[in-house]
């Protein structure tokens, strides 16, 4: 059985596509309260879909949701001030603590939409990175060399995808050498 998991599902546009594989279980982690509850709501008959109102990142704690004026929501406003946006709080989780919770040796895929929250999403896999097969992670990042440095030091090959719909958010796909 395949594993993929999935960061920042929203109501689940790409979630349901992965149940097209009929050997995959998929996690799906939404910390926005209203986009969670649809998604939840929609998953009731998918018995190999796990939602999880959790957002990724560095601790096991609360942290504040920035909610941005475009209407996405992040961990990590994109200028950094956090004073001029609302939040609610959130509960947050590493990726590893995941893992070992629900005992899962293998990732087969990993997908990371977390705006500005990509590297801390990655590094909080580790020290279970080697159970990582591959991924695509969507960069809302100017420069995204930390995020490539830290997959080829966790022994991946990457290459960029400009291809996607929004052309000014490459994707960096990435795959175990």
């Amino acid at each position: 059985m395949r594993t993929i998991i999935e960061i920042g599902a929203h109501t689940g546009t790409e979630t349901f596509k992965f149940l097209d594989d009929s050997d995959a279980v998929v996690f799906a982690f939404e910390p926005q309260q209203q986009h969670f509850t649809q998604l939840f709501l929609r998953s009731q008959h998918y018995p190999r879909l796990t939602v999880l109102p959790f957002a990724v990142d560095l601790g096991d704690n609360q942290e504040p949701l920035f909610h941005l004026d475009n209407g996405q929501d992040s961990l990590q406003p994109p200028n950094m001030i956090f004073g001029q946006y609302k939040f609610t709080m959130t509960w947050t989780i590493r990726l590893g603590t995941f893992l070992e919770l629900y005992g899962i040796q293998r990732v087969d895929y990993l997908r990371i939409d977390a705006p500005w929250n990509e590297g801390n999403c990655l590094e909080s896999i580790d020290p279970f990175a080697d159970r990582l097969q591959t991924g695509r992670i969507k960069c809302y990042r100017d420069d995204n060399a930390e995020l490539i440095t830290w997959l080829y030091d966790h022994g991946f090959s990457t290459q960029i995808d400009n291809t996607s719909d929004d052309v000014t958010r490459p994707n960096i796909r990435f795959w175990r050498n």
